[in-house]
């Protein structure tokens, strides 16, 4: 892997499967740790409170993001109703993970809500372009003013070849650039042994940490992404963007 002069940019989002224990959960936070390298932890509605307690408790800098039903999105007030649920249960968040390939709608009403940064599978086409420009690279755009949507890269089950060259799932690093990645369950009813997220998790960060020792990697938060945005249009800021 070669590095330039520009840092990457690696944002690492795991979605926790709502059956994941307290005492699971507080393994795979103690793992990011273990490794030095920070999770944005997607968590949906009924482990939220679990989750911030957990992170809370270990005293670690990991963030977290909401994750989404698609059924949150049947109209505004359903998705009002949700997000205010969510504020109920555990820490205001703003950064959201839609999965699935339905288009993204009511980004209005998601900015009235206080999210600044949603992770998605894919961008579907739209007849107007981004409200703000994105580095050349990033797969991100800003379809209302105020919210930023990234697409992410998903780590799911590893193939044969895979196993045989792990690296070989991990994206390519190259200057200036910006990686989601994305660690989830296979799809809905594939059948999966348990905590099998957890040792793709346990992959990635290793993969993060070799990386990083180049000094050539910078790992953010979903929730960063906004400033780390803002700040490459400054002239003079000092932002892994400033050259992208």
């Amino acid at each position: 892997m070669r590095i330039g002069s520009v840092p990457s940019t690696v944002v690492i989002c795991c979605s926790v499967p709502a059956r994941t224990t307290a005492s699971e959960i507080a393994d795979a936070v103690g793992l990011s740790r273990g490794y030095g390298v920070p999770v944005t932890w997607a968590t949906c509605i009924e482990s939220i409170a679990m989750m911030g307690d957990t992170i809370g408790a270990s005293g670690s800098h990991e963030s977290m993001a909401l994750e989404a039903s698609q059924s949150w999105f049947a109209s505004r007030q359903s998705l009002r109703q949700s997000l205010a649920r969510a504020r109920t249960l555990g820490p205001a968040l703003d950064a959201l993970v839609v999965r699935g390939n339905k288009p993204l709608v009511h980004r209005d009403a998601l900015v009235e809500e206080g999210i600044r940064t949603v992770c998605v599978d894919h961008f579907e086409a739209l007849t107007r372009g981004s409200r703000r420009p994105a580095p050349a690279g990033w797969a991100c755009r800003s379809v209302v003013w105020g919210l930023w949507e990234v697409r992410s890269g998903s780590q799911r089950a590893p193939n044969l070849i895979q196993r045989i060259v792990p690296w070989g799932s991990f994206p390519g690093l190259g200057s200036g650039s910006l990686s989601i990645c994305h660690v989830q369950e296979q799809s809905a009813g594939a059948s999966e042994p348990a905590l099998a997220w957890s040792r793709r998790l346990q992959r990635l960060l290793a993969w993060v940490q070799r990386a990083s020792h180049s000094h050539g990697v910078r790992v953010a938060g979903l929730s960063d992404l906004p400033a780390l945005l803002s700040a490459a249009g400054r002239p003079h800021a000092v932002s892994v963007l400033k050259a992208a």
